[in-house]
């Protein structure tokens, strides 16, 4: 079994470098190749509104024990699915307040070339799919590494994949 402290750690190790590939892959995109040091504001400002995702995934992170066989796909799905809700929400908070100045409303309209609401989902899909496809290895790997250590439920010996016992 993964201890719950080490499934947190895989998680915010999972979505640092996920965070980065995919604001760096769509600002190289919407800037066709030019990237500044002055830009490094608004890959800050991408961290920060990653963060609520982040949280709201969090429980799931602690509920989930496995992630073998079939779970791996539908927990991923759930993963991405986390994502996509908490970027609709942000962005319902935007649009709904009529581009009020908020700290969400800057970082949306600073973001040069990619205003379409499709390019921003897209990057959003992306920071939760790799994300959650990182974190969902790492628990892989460290309940292949802790092997006969787990109980029957962490070795898909029985039991359920929200194995709330512990």
């Amino acid at each position: 079994m993964v201890p719950w402290w080490k499934r947190i750690l895989y998680s915010i190790v999972a979505a640092v470098p996920a965070i980065l590939v995919c604001t760096a892959a769509s600002w190289l995109i919407a800037t066709k190749g030019s990237f500044e040091a002055s830009d490094w504001g608004l890959v800050g400002l991408i961290f920060l509104s990653s963060i609520p995702g982040w949280l709201a995934g969090l429980p799931f992170v602690l509920l989930v024990k496995r992630a073998d066989g079939p779970r791996f796909p539908m927990l991923l799905a759930g993963g991405i699915g986390i994502g996509l809700v908490t970027f609709m929400a942000e962005a319902y908070y935007v649009f709904a307040r009529e581009f009020e100045v908020t700290d969400f409303g800057f970082f949306w309209s600073e973001l040069p070339s990619m205003t379409g609401f499709a390019t921003k989902l897209s990057l959003a899909i992306g920071i939760a799919a790799l994300t959650s496809l990182i974190f969902l290895i790492l628990l892989r790997r460290a309940l292949d590494a802790a092997g006969s250590d787990g109980d029957a439920a962490d070795r898909g010996q029985g039991g359920s994949f929200l194995n709330l016992n512990s």
